[in-house]
């Protein structure tokens, strides 16, 4: 089975599959996440060459196979096993392909879950089970930003209006939420509206902005 989560980036498409995978994989007897597929030149190629192998190598770190050195005999095991195998970033419909046909020969009731931006990869590829990540309500929006802003579920008086402005300016996306809020913790109504003015002013894609703004070096949790 093949399930796809999709939806813009920094929406919370990785924070869904971790979720659901922590939930979930007590069911398998093997996982593997292979994380920022589509940056990953040698582990695409990889997988190209040989997804079990990966996966065994994966599931190699896991307790049950501690003290075994038998490739072959592990990634028998891992063939005939319950697999469940996380992708994320995927962006390439001919990769999900490849993962797909090479996932065959996993054991009965594996499963993939496949991360992307693109829902019209997961329809290329067939993928019948498709979660799509939404961004979340203003109200509830608001009241991300406030708990890394205000640490509390909504604005200090007298910074209703800035707050307002910062939720705007994040797009209502979960990350550059945390992000803004994280940014603008402790710091006065002057620095907020400096800081969000230059955020405005820099690019038509303020979400984008919000994380290149910030950078590195500026952004730490206060």
């Amino acid at each position: 089975t093949v399930v796809g989560i999709c939806g813009v980036e920094g929406v919370g498409k990785k924070t869904l599959a971790r979720h659901v995978s922590e939930e979930i994989s007590p069911q398998f007897q093997y996982h593997c996440f292979l994380r920022d597929f589509s940056n990953n030149r040698i582990r695409r190629q990889d997988i190209k060459l040989n997804l079990l192998e990966i996966v065994a190598s994966e599931a190699f770190k896991q307790s049950s196979f501690h003290g075994s050195s038998d490739d072959g005999a592990i990634r028998e095991m891992i063939g005939n096993g319950k697999v469940l195998l996380l992708v994320d970033g995927v962006d390439d419909s001919r990769d999900l392909k490849g993962i797909m046909k090479d996932a065959r020969r996993f054991g009965p009731g594996s499963k993939i879950i496949a991360i992307t931006q693109e829902r019209s990869l997961l329809l290329e590829c067939e993928v019948k089970h498709i979660y799509e990540v939404e961004c979340p309500r203003y109200e509830e929006a608001l009241s991300l930003f406030s708990e890394f802003a205000f640490k509390q579920r909504k604005p200090l008086p007298g910074f209703e209006a800035l707050s307002f402005w910062a939720v705007r300016l994040a797009s209502r996306l979960p990350l550059a939420l945390k992000l803004l809020g994280s940014f603008l913790h402790d710091r006065d109504k002057d620095e907020w509206e400096s800081k969000l003015r230059k955020i405005e002013a820099s690019h038509d894609e303020y979400a984008s902005e919000v994380s290149r703004y910030i950078g590195v070096d500026d952004y730490a949790p206060r």
